[in-house]
């Protein structure tokens, strides 16, 4: 019996306009900023790319709000996706609010890519030590094999050995 093909998801958390300063250069100064993941996206084999950020509103119950006070508040310009991945980065489909550090915090995404039949996601974003991390945790519960796509250049054979 043969199995079905795994696909491959991009996952792009927190690439919002309030992560940056006006000039386009991260907050987050030790990051490589919004040209790293418009690389690895355009270079990288998949078949669905996410964009993943916090979105926060009154309704919502996230600590978050709590710990980071104007961050995230849903509707605000600040919230949106940067304007150099909207506009180079073809194929960003699908929006997924965030309210806690993980992207798949509720049901959301995982209800999206049930049935893309997705088994390995890539993730990529500004907060590698908090908000990748803790999605890439549940990608490995939930989904299948995340990949951190930052580490993606010592993994020359993966896709020769992905499932």
């Amino acid at each position: 019996m043969a199995v079905a093909k795994r696909n491959i998801a991009f996952l792009i958390i927190d690439m919002a306009q309030e992560q940056f300063h006006p000039n386009g250069t991260p907050i987050i100064t030790s990051w490589p900023g919004h040209a790293h993941i418009l690389s690895l996206a355009q270079a990288l084999p998949k078949e669905r790319v996410f964009d993943s950020r916090l979105w926060i509103s009154p309704a919502d119950n996230s600590s978050l709000h709590e710990l980071y006070p104007g961050v995230g508040i849903a509707g605000r310009k600040g919230t949106e996706l940067c304007a150099e991945l909207i506009t180079k980065l073809p194929g960003l489909s699908t929006f997924v609010k965030k309210v806690q550090y993980s992207a798949f915090y509720g049901a959301e995404l995982d209800n999206l890519m049930a049935p893309e039949n997705v088994g390995v996601v890539m993730l990529a974003g500004i907060n590698t030590d908090y908000c990748v991390f803790a999605s890439g945790m549940r990608v490995q519960q939930s989904v299948g094999k995340p990949v951190i796509a930052e580490g993606l250049q010592s993994l020359k054979n993966f896709w020769d050995a992905r499932e």
